[in-house]
């Protein structure tokens, strides 16, 4: 009885080994064999990507920017560990291929180590299991960039560093000749297949992580170029301190191109600033920029010429006043008689105030004489009778008794001189 339950125990044993064993033996079967990559195939640490299983191919495709891509006579070593015969060391002939086991001449100038070894682990899926492949640069041919044009500080050619921008090239080469961004045109000319595509610098400045910042492929060549004059400044002119061209400010606004023309003269007429475009004349009344900042809603356009006309709205001052000659009516406000008289600093010891003389000529040519008692106003500090000056007036304040009038004492410039003998003509 002991006996037969020991052979039983003994069976069982055995059963559960032999059925061990043929699980073992199927798992082996199941596995590919690996084979030791010979040195001469083996990649570099450096520039090299784990190839993931076939199932992730399809969410790894797409090539993340910045990365390196392969170009013509860069050397490449293909790694497959399942095959030695897969693991290949070649250089990238000019028209961008390379040979490879049972696949022949591939493409593969232009493209990621990613992309590459996707490719050939899709290819190889088809001998192996779980191809197991890597991808390394073992050398790098140089690679540039042509940069040209009048909007870059330094033109020619440039050393091109992984995951090179357009924005990257500009920099290397000394940057932009001027911040103005929205003056420049660029464009960039694809070395591969010719393909001439423009570039938005100023969306690319105002961020650097757009579309607009095109990555660069070696023997490319951007051309950034000035904009025409035309295209980028306008012409100011007239009364302003610094008459000429000055570049279209960024907002088109007429208060930055007077201020880049240094501004307006006391002089100037700013109720009729003119505007010159294509032949049309456009008036823009600039009085409240200058009084309260309010800026126009007319914007200027590259090209325009803006005319700041001469105040010749002007009134005569002669006879006993400090100041005599043509004096201007601000454009910004009216000109009364004390305010003249008050800026023309009288003498009252010597003026006869009293009969303050406004001569105005009258549409139909004739002559109206007005006199002021200035001299009471000024007493009293009461200045309801005060007259408004028109242009073309002419205001005389006679010398009291005692002082013989000189009619040189009414000349203070030499178009006093024929402002007087218009009066006396008359």
């Amino acid at each position: 009885m002991r006996n037969s339950h020991n052979i039983l125990r003994f069976a069982t044993v055995i059963g559960v080994s032999i059925v061990a064993a043929n699980m073992a033996r199927a798992q082996d079967v199941s596995k590919p064999e690996t084979v030791p990559v010979p040195a001469s195939a083996t990649a570099p640490a450096a520039t090299t990507a784990t190839v993931a299983p076939p199932t992730s191919v399809a969410k790894s495709a797409k090539a993340k920017a910045g990365e390196y891509r392969i170009s013509r006579e860069d050397t490449i070593a293909i790694t497959c560990l399942n095959d030695p015969q897969y693991s290949v060391v070649a250089t990238v002939l000019p028209d961008g291929t390379i040979s490879y086991p049972k696949m022949g001449q591939i493409s593969v100038s232009g493209k990621t180590l990613r992309e590459l070894e996707i490719s050939i682990t899709k290819f190889l899926s088809k001998e192996f299991v779980r191809p197991q492949v890597s991808v390394a640069v073992r050398e790098r041919q140089v690679r540039q960039v042509g940069l040209t044009g009048s909007g870059v500080k330094n033109t020619g050619k440039r050393v091109m560093r992984d995951g090179w921008r357009v924005l990257d090239a500009i920099s290397d080469s000394g940057g932009l000749v001027s911040d103005r961004t929205d003056l420049f045109t660029a464009k960039l000319i694809r070395y591969e297949t010719g393909e001439t595509i423009p570039v938005d610098l100023v969306t690319a400045y105002n961020n650097v992580e757009s579309e607009a910042n095109l990555p660069l492929e070696p023997n490319d060549l951007l051309i950034v170029d000035a904009a025409e004059e035309s295209k980028s400044q306008v012409l100011v002119s007239g009364e302003v301190v610094k008459p000429g061209f000055v570049i279209i400010p960024r907002d088109r606004t007429i208060s930055k191109a007077l201020e880049s023309a240094g501004g307006p003269r006391p002089g100037a007429l700013l109720s009729e600033v003119i505007i010159e475009r294509n032949g049309e004349k456009i008036t823009v009344d600039l009085r409240q920029l200058v009084t309260a900042g309010t800026e126009p809603e007319q914007r200027l356009q590259p090209g325009d010429k803006l005319v700041v006309p001469e105040n010749k709205k002007i009134f005569y001052m002669v006879g006993a006043v400090g100041r005599q000659g043509a004096t201007v009516i601000p454009d910004d406000r009216p000109m009364s008689l004390v305010k003249a008289l008050s800026d023309a600093n009288i003498p009252l010891q010597n003026a006869e105030s009293k009969k303050t003389q406004i001569i105005r000529e009258n549409p139909d040519g004739t002559q109206t004489v007005t006199i002021v008692d200035v001299e009471t106003m000024f007493n009293k500090a009461d200045y309801t009778n005060d007259v408004l000056l028109k242009p073309g007036d002419i205001v005389y304040v006679p010398y009291k008794k005692g002082r013989k009038f000189n009619l040189m004492d009414g000349v203070g410039t030499i178009s006093g001189i024929a402002n007087l003998r218009w009066l006396l003509l008359r």
